[in-house]
């Protein structure tokens, strides 16, 4: 293919993409506006009623007002929550739909003075407040928080969309296949030609077949530390883990999320025996990702656990434990852990190692105290982030002097 057709065809795909973007978008507003008006009208004859039944009952507790609330909730699967409330008096008056919604427990809501607060999503749900002037003389605050869109009505919209980009990811394939073909054919053909020409079919069957060592040499296996598991242990091996540890890390401090690491040690199982390849396929199906953990000296396993605090980490392996096997502590010694977590922290692989060894070296040799959590000292982490800026700094004048 040529270079203007490739670039024509790149522009237009982009055209598309944008396209299936925008008509995605635009279905999903259509919608949340169709279901806004219906919400407001909903929300206009339910104002209507509440109005109608203060006139009549002069009460909120009036079973007659109750009874035709309820009857909304049960004909407009929408409605949400209902509250009415003053500002001198509080709430007069709350039903909902499901009790998650509500930020403050049902106990302190006696206590609430001014706008009430509800958990739900700005983009799903919408909250519509009217006021309610009856009796004469009083003024109530009505909220209704509504349904817009239910996450099951945009499956056909993202299904429409899908379909789209596979259509166009075929056609896409299928050009690229075939103009890699439209420029093999001819030039298959041209080395044909030029070979029947030469004669060079004649000098082939004539000539030795060339020596298979002068290509096997050229060939060389990578060594097995290069590969991502021991072939021992079926574990990462120990040289990889500060680097895949620093890049866990820098992925938890990006989405805010904690992460912990684990050395356990247990004396006396060396690594390359049966029982430690058990114990090691066990830490992965039960406890971490299977890339997640690494041979630790020649007894022990590092375990990283994403998204995991200090106190879920440990009660993560005192839940391990219950269901070891009851012949790895009696052929062996007991399990030793160290643990260390991020715990909001912008740190590298390699000091959380270090503070994960700290905490194994005062690990004991009973169950109650096996398992020792690092605990940071904001104190010494100002210091340790001093130290490695400090170190940058002295880093970046030595080579800009260089």
């Amino acid at each position: 293919m040529g270079k203007k057709f490739v670039a024509v065809y790149t522009g237009l795909s982009l055209v598309l993409l944008l396209g299936i973007l925008i008509f995605s978008l635009g279905r999903i507003v259509s919608l949340r506006r169709e279901r806004l008006d219906e919400c407001k009208t909903i929300h206009s004859s339910l104002r209507k009623m509440m109005e109608e039944g203060l006139a009549q009952e002069k009460s909120f507790q009036s079973p007659l007002l109750k009874s035709s609330i309820q009857q909304a909730f049960q004909r407009t699967p929408s409605l949400m929550l209902v509250i009415v409330y003053s500002f001198d008096e509080g709430i007069h008056y709350l039903r909902a739909r499901n009790s998650n919604i509500l930020t403050t427990p049902l106990s302190e809501l006696d206590a609430i003075r001014g706008f009430p607060q509800f958990h739900y999503n700005s983009f799903t749900h919408v909250k519509i407040t009217s006021s309610i002037a009856i009796p004469l003389g009083t003024t109530f605050l009505l909220d209704a928080v509504y349904l817009l869109v239910d996450p099951s009505e945009l499956i056909p919209i993202f299904r429409d969309a899908i379909i789209l980009l596979l259509l166009l990811a075929g056609i896409t394939s299928g050009l690229y296949f075939y103009g890699k073909r439209a420029i093999v054919l001819p030039q298959a053909i041209q080395q044909a030609e030029e070979q029947e020409k030469k004669g060079i079919e004649a000098t082939e069957t004539s000539s030795p077949a060339p020596e298979t060592p002068a290509l096997s040499s050229s060939i060389e296996t990578p060594p097995i530390d290069q590969c991502l598991f021991s072939p021992v242990t079926g574990l990462g091996w120990q040289q990889h883990l500060e680097k895949r540890l620093t890049l866990e890390l820098e992925r938890a401090a990006y989405n805010e999320q904690d992460l912990s690491l684990v050395l356990m040690q247990i004396g006396g199982m060396d690594r390359s025996s049966e029982p430690f390849r058990e114990l090691a396929k066990s830490i992965q199906t039960s406890i971490a990702f299977e890339d997640l953990v690494f041979e630790y000296g020649q007894d022990g396993v590092a375990i990283v656990l994403p998204n995991s605090s200090l106190e879920q980490s440990i009660t993560t392996l005192k839940g391990f434990f219950k269901k070891l096997d009851p012949s790895i502590p009696k052929r062996f010694s007991l399990p030793r852990c160290g643990i260390s977590s991020r715990n909001g922290r912008l740190i590298d692989g390699k000091q959380l190692i270090f503070e994960a060894e700290g905490a194994l070296k005062k690990a004991g040799n009973t169950w109650k105290d096996c398992i020792v959590g690092f605990r940071s000292d904001p104190g010494k982490y100002r210091e340790y982030i001093t130290k490695k800026e400090a170190s940058q700094s002295i880093e970046e004048v030595a080579q800009a002097s260089s």
